[in-house]
C-alpha cells in the first residue's frame, strides 16, 4: 500500500512538473508570433520559421526547423495557401501532440487578383496578407488564443484576460491609425507586390497599380509604361517599397513621374522601427500620412 501511494505521489509530481514547463510555440512568420507574444507570458518560447527579411511565398525548410516543430506544442500558420511549406514541415516533424492553428480562420479573405497570363499567380486562394489589415488583429488573436487553450487549458483565465486586453487595444489603436491617415483617404498607392489590399481597405486607400504579382519580379516594359501613365494622370501619389526588394523600379518611377517612395515593411521586424504589432502600424501610419500632402488624385 505504501509503495502504491509513493508511486501515485511520484506520478503526480511528474505530471505537475510536465505542466509547469512553458509552452513552445512556432510561427510561420514574425507577424503571427508578434500577436501571440501579446497573449502569452514571457516564459513561453516563441520561434519563427520565416524571418521578416525572407519571402514567405517560397521557402526552403531547414533540418533545424523540423526539430523546432518536433519539440513544439503549438504551430501557427498563415493559411490561405501562403505557407504550404508549413504543412510539409509539420508532416516531417511527426509530432502527435502538436496543435496546429490556421490563423486565417473566420477572416474575410479578399479575392484573388486577376491572373496575368505571363506570370504565375501567387495567391490562388485569395490574398493571404490579411495581417496587414489591422482590423483583422483581434480575429487573429482569437484564433491564436483558441489554439493555445487547446494545448494548455490550465491557462484559460490568463489567456482570456490577455486576449480581451489585446482586442480592446487593437480597436483603440485602429481608431488612432485611421485618424492619423484621414488625410490619405482616397489616395492611390502603387505596390511592388499585391500584398497591401487589406491595409488599403482599412484606411480608405486605393491600390492604383501593382508592379508584379510575383514578389520582386521585373515588370514588362509595357506594364511599366502603364504604371507611369497612371501616376502621371494623378492616379497614385505614393509607392510602397518593401525592404529587401530591388529599388530599381521605384527609382525609375520616381525619376520619371515624381511619385514619392516610402519604405513599407510587410512584416513586424523588417526594419528597426517595427518591433511589435503597435510600432509596426504606428510607423506605417506616420510615414504614409507625411507623404499624403498633394498626393490626392
Amino acid at each position: 500500500m505504501c509503495n502504491a501511494l509513493v508511486g501515485i505521489a511520484c506520478t503526480l509530481i511528474f505530471m505537475a512538473s510536465v505542466r509547469a514547463e512553458p509552452l513552445r510555440v512556432v510561427a510561420s512568420t514574425s507577424d503571427l508570433a508578434a500577436v501571440a507574444r501579446e497573449l502569452v507570458e514571457p516564459s513561453v518560447r516563441m520561434d519563427v520559421i520565416c524571418r521578416p527579411d525572407q519571402d514567405p511565398h517560397s521557402f526552403d525548410i531547414l533540418p533545424r526547423q523540423v526539430m523546432l516543430v518536433k519539440q513544439a506544442d503549438v504551430y501557427l500558420k498563415v493559411g490561405v495557401a501562403l505557407d504550404p511549406w508549413a504543412d510539409d514541415l509539420i508532416r516531417a516533424a511527426e509530432n502527435p501532440r502538436l496543435v496546429v492553428v490556421d490563423c486565417s480562420r473566420n477572416i474575410e479573405i479578399i479575392g484573388a487578383t486577376a491572373e496575368d497570363e505571363a506570370e504565375e499567380h501567387t495567391h490562388p486562394a485569395g490574398n493571404p496578407h490579411y495581417w496587414l489589415g489591422p482590423a483583422n488583429l483581434a480575429r487573429m488573436a482569437e484564433n491564436i488564443r483558441d489554439g493555445l487553450l487547446r494545448a494548455d487549458s490550465a491557462e484559460a483565465d490568463g489567456l482570456t484576460a490577455s486576449y480581451e486586453t489585446f482586442a480592446a487595444r487593437a480597436d483603440s489603436a485602429l481608431a488612432h491609425w485611421r485618424e492619423t491617415l484621414a488625410p490619405c483617404r482616397g489616395v492611390g498607392i502603387v505596390t511592388a507586390h499585391a500584398g497591401w489590399d487589406y491595409f488599403a481597405r482599412d484606411f480608405g486607400l486605393r491600390v492604383a497599380g501593382v508592379v508584379s504579382h510575383v514578389p520582386d519580379a521585373e515588370p514588362s516594359p509595357a506594364h511599366l509604361a502603364q504604371l507611369e501613365e497612371i501616376i502621371r494622370a494623378g492616379g497614385a501619389g505614393v509607392f510602397l517599397r518593401e525592404p529587401f526588394t530591388s529599388d530599381r523600379i521605384p527609382r525609375v518611377l520616381a525619376r520619371d513621374t515624381g511619385i514619392q517612395v516610402m519604405t513599407a515593411p510587410p512584416s513586424v521586424g523588417a526594419i528597426p522601427q517595427s518591433t511589435d504589432v503597435w510600432s509596426h502600424f504606428d510607423y506605417l501610419a506616420r510615414e504614409l500620412a507625411a507623404r499624403c500632402g498633394g498626393s490626392r488624385p
